[in-house]
Parts: C-alpha cells; sequence; structure tokens
C-alpha cells in the first residue's frame, strides 16, 4: 500500500524537504508548520533559555489513539496505564570513532536487555507517565520532561483525541563548564527508550496507531558535533513468544518499511536524508571561521505518520499483548579532541546510500529497473523455449 511520510530538515540554515514512500498504512501529507524554526535562527533565545549552554536536544512522540477495525467488535484493546522505560549512557575517551548504532547494538529496541550493551549508568523503571519527570529527577538523569524548557508540537490537522496513546516531550542540555568537567572526552552517548503496552484478546488485521508525529531537534557549538536515531517499533507478542531480535529498516535506503509476521518497525538517522557532500559541506562551516565558537550546528526534524500498522500476522487466537517501543539514541561527539574528524565515521552510512544527490537519480532508478525486466523477461522466454 502506498503511503506518504513528511519529513521537514533546518540544519545550519541548511533547508531540505522531501517527501518519502513507505509502506507502513494508510499515511497522509500533512504540511507542518515550522514550530521549531526559531530554534535554529534566534541565537539569544536559545542563550536566554538555556543559559550558556554547550549543546541542547529535545525530541518526543505524540500517538492520537490505536485504532481496531470495527468489523472485529469481540476483539478488545486495553491500554496499560503504566510505561516501561529505560535510560543508559555512555562516555568513551577512545581516539577510535564509533558510530551511533555501534554504541547500543545488543539492547536497541528493547525493554530489559540493559546488561547486553555496554553503559556507565543505567535505570530501569515501570511507572505513571505524569511520575516520569520526578522519577528522572530523582535518579539524577540529565534528561528531563519539563514542559518549560521543551519544544511544543506543531498543531497537524488531524483532530486531537482526549486520551492520547503517547503524548511524551523530552529535554536534555550541558552548559560549557558541564562539558568541559568531562575533560577530553571523545564521544558522550545517551539511550532513552519507553514502551507502552496494550493487553489484546484477539487479533486484529486493522490495528494501527493513527496520527503520530516525531518531532527532534538539536544545537552545538564549542565544537561539538551531534546526531540522532529514533526507532519505533509496533508489535504482538502472544504468550510463549519470545520478542524477535530488531530489524533495522532505514527509511531512506529503500523508502519501504515491511512489516516482518508480527513486527513492524523503522528507524530514522538524522543524516541519512543528505549526501556525503552535503554533510561534510554542513560541517565544514567550522574551517570557515576564526573563532569556530561562533559557530552553531542546528537540527530541526518533525516526522508527521497519519497511521502505522502494528503488523502482519495471520489467525492468533491465544492472549497477547501489543506493543508501541520508542526509542532515541543521542550521541555528542567532541570534535576537538578527535584527529583529522569526519562526520562520516560516525554516522553508520553503507554503500545503499547514495554518494550524490542529483537530478538523475530517478532516471537511473528506473533505467537499471528497466534492464532486470527485461533480463527476467528474456530469461522466461529462454525456459519456453527449451
Amino acid at each position: 500500500m502506498s503511503s506518504l511520510l513528511s519529513i521537514h530538515f533546518r540544519p545550519l540554515g541548511f533547508i531540505s524537504q522531501q517527501v518519502i514512500n513507505i509502506s507502513f498504512a494508510s499515511l497522509f501529507m500533512f504540511s507542518n508548520t515550522a514550530s521549531a524554526d526559531n530554534f535554529c535562527d534566534d541565537h539569544t533565545q536559545t542563550e536566554a533559555q538555556f543559559a550558556d549552554y554547550a549543546f541542547v536536544a529535545d525530541w518526543g512522540i505524540k500517538v492520537n489513539r490505536l485504532y481496531v477495525s470495527e468489523q472485529f467488535p469481540y476483539a478488545e484493546v486495553n491500554q496499560r496505564p503504566e510505561i516501561e522505560y529505560e535510560y543508559d549512557q555512555r562516555i568513551v575517551y577512545d581516539e577510535n570513532p564509533v558510530s551511533i548504532s555501534q554504541f547500543w547494538q545488543g539492547c536497541e529496541s528493547f525493554i530489559g536487555r540493559q546488561e547486553e550493551c555496554e553503559s556507565d549508568n543505567a535505570f530501569s523503571l515501570i511507572i505513571m507517565p505524569d511520575h516520569l519527570n520526578a522519577a528522572l529527577e530523582s535518579q539524577a538523569s540529565p534528561i528531563n520532561s519539563g514542559p518549560e524548557k521543551l519544544m511544543k508540537f506543531s498543531e497537524p490537522s488531524w483532530e486531537v483525541s482526549d486520551h492520547p496513546v503517547a503524548n511524551n516531550m523530552f529535554n536534555i542540555s550541558m552548559t560549557r563548564d558541564e562539558v568541559e568537567a568531562l575533560g577530553d572526552f571523545k564521544q558522550l552517548s545517551f539511550r532513552q527508550a519507553f514502551r507502552i503496552t496494550f493487553d489484546a484478546n484477539h487479533y486484529s488485521p486493522d490495528l494501527e496507531f493513527e496520527h503520530i508525529q516525531i518531532p527532534n531537534r538539536f544545537k552545538a557549538k564549542m565544537g561539538l558535533f551531534i546526531n540522532t536515531k529514533v526507532i519505533v517499533k509496533s508489535a504482538y507478542i502472544s504468550d510463549g513468544v519470545v520478542e524477535q531480535d530488531y530489524t533495522p529498516t532505514r527509511i531512506y535506503i529503500d523508502d519501504s518499511a515491511v512489516c516482518f509476521e508480527e513486527y513492524c518497525d523503522f528507524e530514522n538517522l538524522a543524516y541519512d536524508h543528505f549526501s556525503k557532500k552535503e554533510v561534510h559541506e554542513i560541517f565544514s562551516e567550522h574551517e570557515k571561521y576564526e573563532d569556530p565558537e561562533k559557530v552553531y550546528g542546528c537540527f530541526n526534524a518533525d516526522i508527521l505518520m497519519g497511521a502505522y500498522t502494528v503488523g502482519e500476522y495471520g489467525s492468533m487466537d491465544a492472549e497477547k499483548k501489543v506493543i508501541l517501543h520508542y526509542e532515541i539514541q543521542t550521541s555528542v561527539i567532541n570534535t576537538k579532541q578527535v584527529d583529522n574528524f569526519n562526520p562520516m565515521d560516525y554516522l553508520d552510512r553503507d554503500l545503499t546510500l547514495p554518494k550524490e544527490k542529483s537530478q538523475g537519480k530517478g532516471s537511473l532508478n528506473y533505467f537499471l529497473f528497466f534492464l532486470l525486466i527485461l533480463a527476467i523477461r528474456f530469461r522466461l522466454i529462454g525456459v519456453r523455449n527449451c
């Protein structure tokens, strides 16, 4: 089923707007108000809000409701009142660059696997959403969800539910002194995951999370380079079924997200949406100024999704649960402490991503596809003639 996803970006004054075709469920294109643009444009406002900051980032997720098809009136799906939350933090002083995915391999997209990934500070909570911020403070977490400091959700054109599935915003910021107190670190990375669970008494093939908004923005100076990775996963998990290992689906690589059995998931890395040349151009700005402290690296993104299916699976009559897993990883690289800093060393880029963006890219893809069809046709003709 063809779909539309709207993502808007604004790094260092560079604007990229694009529509990506993916096959989640019925998704619609919404006009996104640029609610976060001032964050990049007005540096005095950021200084006033986050005094003497070295970097600041905020992110969140809003899910309007979980839709269950009326064709299955016997399917009851009830949201549990508590959420599961995990926090991991790690700092690296080694010379070798560590990509954002390598940081958390083994525990990403799961709740309860923290022992399988390396972390300097970690904790897990099962908690009511309203109590989460107080719990973060009691854990001395640098992340907060205080509404006075956080980016507001833009106003999409859909009708907002009185009881949304999720409506969470988070923020992290560190001052110049706090960063300098870390010494000559090479990389500082945070992982934050939370999971919402629904109890379901019967499988419904038309179960969809509707009207999803995933904003994400960050700003850094002092030679700091920030990258983020967002993972969204939904799944049916029946009694006695072990949750499957995460199968990452980069939405920019093949422009599609496929549901594997009872799982649907996708990931989005901030700089996946820029060519290698653009990434280098963005961060070469530091070399154009005598004082790199005056250069601000800034990024905005807002993913708007009409609906996200829970999965494509056969008949399941056993009692089960439905999960919605949201995770964001934020990696801060101290470029002043990295010899010959190359942002590509930290971006998990591979050969499936385009080296350059060009007007002829689409034509080349169609031409290669046409050649493939011809090859298959000639092979079939040869088989028939045998």
